[in-house]
């Protein structure tokens, strides 16, 4: 079933014009990113283009980051690509909960670039997954939280690992430690506390660390839980 179709059964209302255009064929598609990449253009430059004239969307500025990274993307919509990003009034309204900004920075850390972009990209996605922890809808900065997290061998699952690259999915302790890096620096410093846990328990330091780099820097151990 084609708009065309729907138009002719309904019959709406068309105070613009514009469903004689749909259903003669005669209508043109918008100028979007995905139209404007299929027809042979550089990601670089139609980002560039795009968050110039503030029409980038934000899951689309995401999703496109490493395909702009590769073909040579300014410094200057770089920057805007960072500002966007970091925004949390936009990280709010787009609703983009934690792990997809991982997966973002895990689908770019090691490409052969400067590694100075790849820093501005890893602070801007450091300050998106704070601003992301509202999404989750159960952080309450007033409250004082205890972050208990399972590091047993089970934590392993029987995937692997998001940071291992494979397409089977994700290990129990990606998400642990994602939600655990979320939380814990969305919570003032004094108001939360760490904890890991198999065979005994102990108590985390993360610091000032960043989420991304707590995610990448925290080990899972293994044992049993008996």
């Amino acid at each position: 079933v084609k708009l065309r179709d729907i138009v002719l059964l309904a019959h709406p209302k068309d105070n613009r014009g514009l469903l004689k255009g749909v259903v003669d064929g005669t209508i043109k598609a918008p100028k979007t990113i995905e139209s404007k990449l299929a027809g042979g253009e550089k990601a670089s430059k139609v980002v560039g283009e795009m968050l110039s004239e503030n029409r980038l969307g934000y899951m689309a500025a995401l999703k496109n980051i490493r395909n702009a990274l590769e073909t040579g993307i300014t410094d200057r919509a770089l920057d805007e690509w960072c500002t966007l990003i970091s925004d949390a009034r936009k990280v709010a309204k787009s609703r983009v909960l934690p792990f997809r900004f991982v997966d973002a920075w895990f689908a770019i850390k090691e490409l052969n670039i400067d590694h100075f972009k790849l820093q501005k990209v890893k602070d801007a996605l450091n300050a998106a997954i704070v601003a992301s922890a509202q999404n989750l809808d159960f952080v309450n900065s007033d409250e004082k939280v205890a972050l208990i997290i399972d590091q047993s061998g089970s934590m392993g699952g029987r995937g692997y690992s998001w940071f291992g690259g494979s397409s089977e999915g994700s290990d129990p302790w990606d998400h642990a430690i994602i939600l655990a890096a979320t939380v814990y620096t969305a919570f003032p410093r004094g108001n939360v506390v760490v904890y890991k846990f198999s065979g005994h328990c102990e108590k985390c330091d993360f610091g000032d660390m960043s989420p991304l780099d707590i995610i990448e820097n925290t080990p899972h151990d293994g044992g049993s839980t008996y």
